[in-house]
């Protein structure tokens, strides 16, 4: 796959990539499905250029296919991540991924608004309410406790699209709470697609300069949070001060 003149994808990591996707997911899934076709088209050379050429109809097949996945609950976007930090780059497709993964999330999110409460309620009723306190708990600060729970593996990233419009989280604080809080895991997902020649298993995606990588992006994603909450407890203490004085 060429992303420009200059660069070159070596047609057998190309293969063996999609190879590996491809026993990675299940045919029957919608990524099984993708990362097949793909696998039986770059077996001719030719494609490779036509796909080259058609990068900004495969960007809107991505988005397209990442947001029915992410709505739907499917597992398999690490593929689509994978596959986009390969035809775009670590830049563009962190990009790329980062602004796919908070559409299918916010997709997500409307699913659960109009259909999907009553079977959330009745799945984890216990864990909603959960949720629904320590939400109000952090009324006044929910931007930056998204990002946290995007960050960290406390909640799975399924339940907290769909149980955030029920436990009263507005769109714009989930929205950009979920861009910021899943950078790490998207930069490290495309950076991998790029480096494929790296990679010899899925696992790989884990590595110790992986991890790193990625918790440096995660430093960097919780900043304004950080920045936040100091500029907070400096108001607080001038306001101690006044008043003692």
């Amino acid at each position: 796959l060429l992303r420009n003149n200059s660069r070159h994808l070596p047609f057998h990591l190309v293969t063996r990539f999609v190879e590996g996707c491809c026993l990675q997911q299940t045919r029957a899934s919608c990524s099984g499905m993708l990362m097949w076709c793909l696998y039986e088209a770059v077996k001719c050379p030719s494609a490779l250029c036509l796909l080259c050429a058609v990068q900004k109809t495969v960007a809107m097949g991505i988005l397209l296919l990442y947001s029915i996945m992410q709505t739907f609950a499917i597992p398999g976007t690490i593929s689509l991540s994978l596959l986009a930090g390969a035809l775009y780059g670590s830049t563009r497709g962190f990009l790329l991924v980062a602004a796919v993964s908070t559409v299918g999330a916010c997709s997500c999110y409307g699913m659960s608004c109009l259909l999907w409460r009553p079977i959330a309620r009745a799945l984890w009723a216990d864990r909603i309410e959960g949720f629904r306190s320590e939400v109000a708990k952090r009324r006044h600060d929910l931007l930056s406790y998204i990002i946290f729970l995007r960050v960290t593996p406390m909640l799975p990233n399924v339940f907290i699209n769909v149980a955030s419009p029920i436990v009263g989280v507005p769109l714009m604080d989930f929205a950009l709470g979920t861009l910021l809080g899943c950078a790490p895991n998207n930069f490290m997902a495309a950076h991998a697609g790029d480096h494929l020649s790296d990679l010899d298993s899925f696992a790989d995606l884990y590595n110790p300069r992986m991890l790193l990588l990625g918790l440096t992006v995660g430093c960097v994603a919780l900043l304004p949070v950080y920045l936040k909450h100091r500029h907070e407890r400096g108001r607080a203490i001038a306001a101690l001060a006044h008043r003692i004085r």
